[in-house]
């Protein structure tokens, strides 16, 4: 199920990328502020993917950064590409972003602007990368009409409910080349403070010290990240809204059951804030639940698959994998 070496270097890959996109308000706040959705149209579409940027559910936006290698295959192959923002923690729980993937379907359904936008939502898979692939994996369960035809992870956050996630770290643990020791949770004390106004967009930080990124890591280090996910925590002398749910509504794993849809993903040996053991884990689930799986193991690679041109031949397997799904289930 799961490819540890480079795809046969048979493949060519594209470099034109998509026109500018269009911008729509697929849902709101509870204050009201948009919630919006980037359209990327080829000249000629005949798939549609519904793509969820990264960022540990903290931070990231819809704009930047695209996977740019990516995105120049997806337009060669004929996808319309939606790229949304969504809800981030810690203002809102992943009960609020479970909400705002519903948004989307209720959209994708009923908005005069979808309608106009032409989308072949029969032939629809649905993506992401890092956290993305998170709330990608949830859509099975969250949409009762739309049925995804597959579903695409690039080093894909999945398995949260695993140690790495929920148990706190050893000393000496480098993420990204950040030494998290180093890291001191009073930095954020107070995006912990209940009340505070929903964000939809973060651009990535990579650098600045006190960066919600680095808050991304921290949570790592401290093993938070399904407390802050369920809104169940304690931090800083400072309570979560403690909704209700069964937290396996939250847990990617837990949803995979027969009738889910195939899963390709792309992913590195050696990525540092989301360990490929994760994405093993998964690929060993489908199997068990008889669902089809295409791990596609990149040797040496950290998270993010930087830089693109190196790894070009698996996001070309990748995107190749998925169209021939969407085909194959659809005729289903």
């Amino acid at each position: 199920m799961s490819t540890p070496y480079p795809p046969p270097t048979t493949h060519t890959y594209s470099t034109t990328p998509y026109p500018p996109p269009t911008t729509h308000t697929y849902s709101t706040t509870r204050t009201g502020t948009p919630i919006t959705l980037d359209v990327y149209t080829p000249a000629a579409s005949s798939k549609t993917l519904l793509y969820f940027h990264g960022g540990g559910l903290f931070t990231g936006c819809k704009t930047a950064p695209l996977q740019a290698l990516l995105f120049t295959q997806l337009h060669a192959a004929g996808y319309t590409v939606l790229v949304p923002d969504y809800r981030l923690l810690l203002e809102s729980t992943g009960w609020d972003q479970r909400a705002d993937l519903a948004g989307l379907e209720a959209w994708l359904l009923t908005s005069p602007a979808a309608r106009d936008l032409n989308l072949d939502l029969q032939n629809l898979a649905v993506g992401g990368g890092s956290a993305g692939a998170y709330l990608a994996m949830l859509i099975p369960d969250v949409w009762t009409t739309l049925r995804p035809r597959a579903v695409l992870c690039f080093f894909g956050m999945v398995d949260v409910a695993d140690a790495w996630y929920t148990r706190r770290k050893q000393p000496g643990v480098i993420c990204a080349g950040v030494p998290v020791d180093e890291l001191r949770g009073e930095w954020w004390e107070e995006l912990f403070v209940p009340g505070r106004e929903e964000v939809v967009s973060d651009p990535v930080d990579f650098v600045g010290e006190r960066a919600r990124f680095r808050l991304v890591l921290w949570v790592l280090r401290e093993g938070l990240i399904m407390d802050l996910i369920s809104g169940h925590w304690n931090v800083a002398g400072h309570s979560g809204p403690k909704p209700a749910g069964d937290i396996k509504h939250l847990t990617p794993l837990e949803l995979v059951k027969p009738g889910y849809p195939p899963v390709v993903a792309v992913h590195g040996d050696a990525d540092s804030i989301v360990p490929i053991e994760g994405m093993h884990h998964l690929m060993a689930r489908l199997e068990e639940e008889g669902v089809e799986g295409k791990l596609l193991v990149v040797p040496g690679a950290d998270h993010g698959l930087q830089p693109e041109a190196k790894y070009a031949e698996y996001i070309v397997e990748s995107v190749e994998k998925l169209g021939s799904w969407i085909v194959i289930h659809f005729i289903k």
